[in-house]
This record gives C-alpha cells, structure tokens and sequence, in this order.
C-alpha cells in the first residue's frame, strides 16, 4: 500500500475514533459552559448570561516565564484595568528563558518528540497559573500546540510531525481530561503560521482535547491575513480570531459580513513597542474591532508578551492605559448590539480614507438608540440625526486617551449635524437617545472590586468575629493600622474618652486595603450586627507598591470603598457611614542600604486624588464625608512629625487631635452629647 495513503487511512480511523468514543455524560450540556454563543452568533455569553466584552493583553510566555509571585502581580494589575482575557502558550517553544522548561526548571514532556507522555509537575505550574488567572476573573486563550511564524524557530511544527496524529491525539486527551472543569479556558489551535501539511496533527489535538471537553469553545491562530476557516475546516471551529497585517478594519468588516454568522475578535495586529508603533495605532485597532462588529480585542506589548526586561514599567504604557479605558467606554453601553454603519448612512462625511489609517468607523445600536464614532485624527463629522429616535439625542466627546467624557448637548434629531473635535487627536462621538438619560460613557463600567482575605490575620479576626457574635455594637470603627492602633496603650485615653462610651468595636486590621475590608463584611463581621455609626477610613494601603504587589489607582479604590459602601447599605441599611478622607502621607520606605524604594510621591499622589474622588460618595443620607487632613498638616502643606512621627500613622497626640476634630460628626451621628 502506497504509505501516503495508509497514512490518510490512519488518520481518518483516528477521526473515527473521535467520533465513536463515548463522551463524559456532563460534557454535553450546553448549560455547563462557561461561555457559549449568543443567540445571533455575533458575541460569547457568560453563564452570568452576560455578554461577554473580550478585553484582552498577550501574556504568551507567561506559565514558562513568571515566578508565581511575579504572575500574581502581572494578573492583578490587568485586571485591575479592566483586562479579562490573556493570550497564553501553554508550552514555550523559543521565549522561554529555558524553553521549552518554565522557570522553575520542569520541561513539559521527558521526551520532546512524545507528547503522549506529560511531566506532571510542568502541568501543575500550569494549572496553578490558570486558577490564578480565574482568581481574578480572567478567561486564557490556551495554546497547546504553538506552530511557530514560518521560516523561524519560534515555534512546534517540527516536533508536531516528528510526533504524529497517534500522540498527538493521546496529547489532546490529556489536556481535555485535565482541564475540562476549568471555568476559564478558550482553547486557540495552531499559531502564527497555516497548519500545511502539520494540519492533521493539529487537529489530532483538538479532537482528543474534545473527546474530554465539550465545555470550551475553540478558536486558531493562522499565519496574519489568513482564514482560519480555510485553513481549519474541520468540525471543532467555534470562533474566528482576526490577525490582520493589511487593512485592519478591512479584515474585521470581512469577518463580519461572513455567512454563516460566526463571533470574532481581533486576536492580534501591531504590538505596542514593536514595528515603530504609534500609540493612536494601537488605539484605532482596538476601536475598529468593537465598531467592526467584534467581540473584543488583544493588545500586545513587547517587553510584556515574553516578560522580557521592563515588563512590570510596561504594564502602565499608554496601550494599557488606552484599553482601559476602551473597556470601560464600551462597557457603559450595549456594545454587543452595535451594528457597523458600513454603507455610512449614519454619519455621512468627515469619513476618511477607507484604504487609509485615519478611516472613521461607527456603530448604532438596532434600536439606533446610541450611536459611536471613533475617529483615528480630528476632524468635523456629519451625523444624519433622523437615524435616531425620533426626539432628542444627548451627544458626547469621549477622549480614548484619558477615558474623560464632556457634554456637548442635547439635540432634535432632526435633519444633518456637524460635531468638531475640542482639540487634536484620536477622538469617539458617542449619542445616545436623551430619554434613556445614559450617564457619561466610560463612567459605570470599573471591574468589580477585588474581596479577598487579609493573610496573617486570621487570629485577630478570629478574635473580633468571637466578640461580634458575643456583643452588639452602636459604633464600628472599619480600617487599617491607622484604626487598629486605637487599641494599643498608647492611645488608650483617646479610646476611653471618644469611644469607649459609644459601645464601640475596633475593626482595624493592619496591612487591610479595600478589598480585605470588602471581605471582612461579607464573612461575618456584619452577622446580627447594626450599629448606629461606622466611622471608615481605608486606602492608603491600597497606593503601596512596596508591601505590596501592586497598587491601586485612584480610581479603583474609590470603587473599592464604593463596594464596601455599599455592603454596609444592603447589610445594615439603619447604620449611618461617617467615610473619612484618607490621611495624608509622605512616608519614604528605605532599602537596607538607606535608599529610596519605590516613589513616595507617586503614593501621596494617589492617595489626595483618591481622597478627592471620595467625597463624591456621600449621599446626603446614610454617607457623610469628612476631610480631616488639615489636623495633620502645617501650613507648608508638610506634615507635622508631631503629629504623624512616620509620616503615615498618627501618634496619641495627633490620634487625640483627630477625635477632637471628628468629634462634632459623630456626636451628630450617634445622636448624644459631644465628648469633646
């Protein structure tokens, strides 16, 4: 027999054999996954039943690169800017820094050349990784079998047919069996080449990863301005991953045109740092995803998809900030209901060239109920305003640069309108219809804030959620080491005086930041409780980067005190929150040798903006915001030592201080004499 041919038969017997083999009972039940297709095939939906907005970063090296410390604080940085989805190799073929062992020294497989035999303590670092990226509710697009860019050595197709489809499928099985109860995995086949004659052996993969797994939905990685439903027309596509090099919103319109309908997202283009990328490429590629008719994107930066040198500085790089803020805009409104104003019958001129990079992309919801349009370069755009509702529309400029948005006003729908950019630069035109009074767009739409235990601390809220479920208390004192020192000796006449009469429960924690306070309240600290006052003071913790892996922006601990708000409301809706603003601090932390560690000033920084954003939280009912920075600081705008001996913590004198000037408050709170 002619050898190509029994090789043909073999494989086909393979297939066969993917087909006939019974499938785990719980693996068909479309219930059980984590993301399926929505109902018109054009987005993921979450089993929140949430559509599902892919924000996604190129974090390729990162089970073979990263120490876990350093992966905690990659993942929680993304998170925190709102990234939900990062491009992962599960094996490194060249970006290792010992590839294809990660960075603890285990090589995936004994023998590169069997796949069917896996070295189990790789996998567990690879498990670890995954969870990890769960933890903080973000979804891996899993490469298993990197192919590699044609012509280089980057990546697997040589050891794919050294392999062949046999071990390859017992690969395949392996991988299903051990990741199909993962809640956070899209399976991505191939990678920056078309299979060729090494497609068989990918799909020998894919069909054994399915034989296990019918939870996850698969996509591939072709070579750039390649179909992947040419090159992969088997059974197992589930959804397009656009890689353009050439007309970016060409390609992606394309995608979105095709019948039948399938979802897509822009899975890679120009990387920031790489091909002398400007920073409005890297923002028009992910805004023509979203106006194209995708589901998301993948922004890439380089040093940060390999973790080669600068990584950590690159996570605040004007991309990263860009996509935040991309992320938050489209998250305010019903993104996954915008239709592609191709034929341009709603905004009618300042367009672009269509073959050019400063082409306009726009996008109506069905209902035409809110309009976007981002403009690579400013310039005057006509909109034909009786494609809206009829009545009025509310129109905005929303900065991709800064995520700020500013009213321009309210308009009839009627007839042609032109809108001018305030100044230079990329720009979004957002219209909604003015009866739905919409707030500002990128305004709702912050990730959910992280709520997490506080390590080392369980003996003490041992001791605290014991007095708790003894005692009800009329006064909560909630914070950090600024509130747990109230208990030391110290500070005891202070105690006595202020609070000690009040009936009060000192719930400082040191070290707390917002989201351990978060997670306090919801793990028994509120439990029968409901005290008349709770004084808050949390966040300074939340600025460190030393202690630390990673601080919070303003912003987000504004969001973090705003979640613990709103526990208090939901579990104690009698108590009243007196939120003090974070005390100042200009505390410099020292290396052993004396230096400065990390940017105190940045810290101070964060923590007066953070301040600033905090009054806006008091409602004129339950929430009163007190500002009490000037106890601490001279007129010079420094901080009394004597009062803040370390600059960050109040001493007995400037703790007695702080009470006095509380005092008026929380005596008006309680509702009894003041102690003053």
């Amino acid at each position: 027999m002619n050898p190509s041919h029994a090789n043909g038969l073999r494989r086909m017997l393979l297939v066969c054999l993917f087909v006939i083999v019974p499938e785990m009972p719980a693996q068909d039940t479309g219930a059980d996954r984590p993301l399926r297709l929505s109902e018109n095939h054009r987005y993921l939906v979450g089993s929140d039943d949430e559509p599902f907005l892919l924000q996604g970063d190129a974090a390729w090296s990162l089970i073979a690169n990263l120490t876990k410390e350093d992966a905690v604080a990659y993942l929680r940085d993304r998170r925190a800017k709102g990234f939900n989805t990062i491009v992962v190799n599960l094996i490194e073929h060249k970006f290792g820094r010992n590839a294809p062992r990660n960075i603890y020294g285990d090589a995936p497989f004994p023998d590169m050349n069997d796949w069917s035999v896996q070295n189990e303590a790789y996998f567990k670092h690879a498990d670890w990784v995954i969870r990890e990226a769960a933890k903080n509710g973000i979804t891996v697009l899993l490469f298993p079998i990197y192919l590699g860019y044609e012509g280089k050595d980057e990546g697997f197709v040589d050891e794919a047919m050294a392999n062949g489809p046999e071990k390859l499928l017992a690969y395949g099985q392996f991988l299903g069996r051990r990741y199909r109860s993962f809640d956070n995995i899209i399976w991505v086949m191939g990678g920056d080449r078309d299979p060729g004659p090494a497609r068989e052996d990918v799909d020998m993969v894919a069909f054994g990863i399915r034989q296990y797994d019918r939870r996850h939905m698969f996509s591939a990685h072709c070579h750039s301005d390649s179909d992947p439903v040419v090159q992969y027309p088997g059974p197992w596509l589930d959804i397009i991953g656009t890689y353009p090099y050439q007309i970016v919103h060409e390609a992606l319109i394309g995608n979105y045109n095709r019948k039948p309908v399938m979802p897509f997202f822009l899975l890679e283009t120009i990387y920031e740092g790489e091909h002398n990328a400007s920073q409005v490429q890297i923002r028009r590629q992910a805004y023509w995803a979203a106006l194209c008719g995708g589901f998301g994107q993948v922004m890439g930066n380089a040093p940060i998809w390999l973790f080669g040198t600068g990584w950590r500085a690159a996570l605040d790089s004007p991309g990263s900030v860009g996509m935040m803020h991309w992320g938050r805009l489209f998250r305010s409104r019903r993104w996954f209901d915008l239709v592609p104003d191709q034929d341009h019958k709603v905004v009618t001129n300042g367009l672009g060239e269509f073959w050019g990079l400063d082409y306009l992309t726009a996008a109506a919801t069905a209902d035409g109920s809110t309009l976007i349009a981002y403009m690579p370069t400013e310039r005057t755009v006509t909109v034909d305003l009786t494609r809206l509702p009829k009545g009025q529309t509310h129109a905005w400029w929303f900065n991709p640069r800064t995520g700020s948005a500013d009213s321009i006003g309210i308009f009839p729908t009627s007839g042609p309108r032109q809108f001018t950019p305030p100044a230079m630069g990329d720009w979004v035109l957002v219209l909604d219809d003015a009866s739905r009074q919409l707030g500002a767009p990128g305004a709702e739409s912050s990730p959910a804030p992280l709520s997490e235990p506080q390590p080392g601390m369980e003996d003490r809220r041992g001791e605290k959620e014991a007095a708790l479920a003894a005692h009800h208390y009329d006064l909560f004192l909630i914070g950090d080491s600024i509130i747990q020192n109230l208990e030391n000796p110290g500070f005891k006449a202070v105690w006595d005086r202020f609070f000690a009469p009040r009936n009060a429960i000192d719930l400082g924690f040191s070290g707390g930041r917002t989201e351990n306070t978060l997670w306090n309240l919801t793990h028994g600290e509120l439990r029968g409780q409901s005290p008349k006052v709770a004084v808050l003071l949390i966040g300074t913790n939340d600025a460190d980067d030393v202690h630390f892996d990673w601080a919070h922006t303003p912003e987000q601990i504004r969001d973090g005190v705003a979640a613990i708000l709103n526990v208090l409301r939901e579990k104690t809706p009698a108590t009243k929150v007196l939120l003090l603003r974070i005390f100042p601090r200009q505390n410099f932390y020292r290396r052993p040798d004396g230096t400065e560690q990390g940017s105190e000033a940045q810290r101070a920084a964060s923590v007066l903006r953070a301040g600033e954003l905090l009054s806006r939280l008091a409602d004129g009912n339950s929430v009163r915001f007190l500002d009490l920075n000037s106890v601490f600081v001279r007129p010079d705008g420094t901080i009394d030592p004597g009062m803040m001996p370390d600059l960050l913590h109040p001493s007995p004198a400037g703790a007695l201080a702080w009470a006095r000037a509380m005092e008026p408050a929380l005596s008006g709170l309680m509702g009894d004499a003041p102690r003053g």
